[in-house]
Formats: structure tokens, sequence, C-alpha cells
């Protein structure tokens, strides 16, 4: 999910937490039954925060990089009876959306800069 090291005592609030199975150093491993109210709570319009908020774990300790993580991947993970939730992704937040696409756009924008100096450097090169 994230490459940030997880300190020890932010680890050891989160082994408190009924709904993590195991934390290491990287890594936050949810329980089944958490993934399962987490990608409920995506269907009905919760945000991804206000979920893990609801079950007593600080959504800041967890950070933007782990939770968009659970957001994709956690209803891969839990065997919905409805396949319709699986290829519906409009409960994927707004934010992580305008997020991605922002990424997009800013490599589409170095890439044209790149561009256009290599250009230049063609017009400008001199012939032998």
């Amino acid at each position: 999910m994230s490459d940030a090291i997880i300190p020890p005592e932010v680890k050891a609030i989160l082994e408190d937490n009924r709904y993590i199975d195991r934390v290491t150093r990287k890594s936050v491993f949810f329980k089944y039954e958490f993934k399962v109210l987490f990608c409920n709570g995506l269907a009905v319009g919760q945000t991804a925060e206000d979920i893990i908020a609801s079950v007593g774990i600080d959504p800041g300790i967890l950070g933007e990089s782990r939770i968009m993580g659970m957001v994709n991947n956690f209803p891969k993970q839990v065997n919905l009876e409805s396949e319709a939730f699986l290829k519906d992704r409009s409960y994927i937040e707004p934010k992580y959306i305008a997020m991605k696409k922002i990424d997009q756009l800013e490599h589409e924008v170095q890439y044209l800069r790149q561009e256009q100096e290599f250009i230049k450097k063609i017009l400008t090169a001199k012939p032998k």
C-alpha cells in the first residue's frame, strides 16, 4: 500500500483496534469483517475517511496512499453478492478520481515540454 514506515507507537494504536488483523513495519492488514463494512459504506455513499473514523481509526494515521489502496482493493478482495458493485465504480470517491486525473495531466504536460525542447534543439541545430 504505502512505503511509509509505521512508527511503533502508531503500530500499537492500530493493533488495539478490533478490525485490524495485524500491522507490520509498512503494512496494515484488515479483517474481512472490516473490508465488508468498508465496501458497504462506500456503496451507500460514505467517504472512506468517515468509514475509517467510525470504527475508531484516525484516517490521518493511515494516510492518503493507504486509504486510496483500500478504496481500490477492498471491493476486489470482498466476495460480494452483487457483481454490479464491482462493475459500478461510482463508489470511488471523486477526490481520488480527481487526484489520478491530475497526475495523468501533469505527466502529459511534462512529456509535451520535453518534446518541445527536443524539437527546438532539432530546429536550432546547424547542419554539418
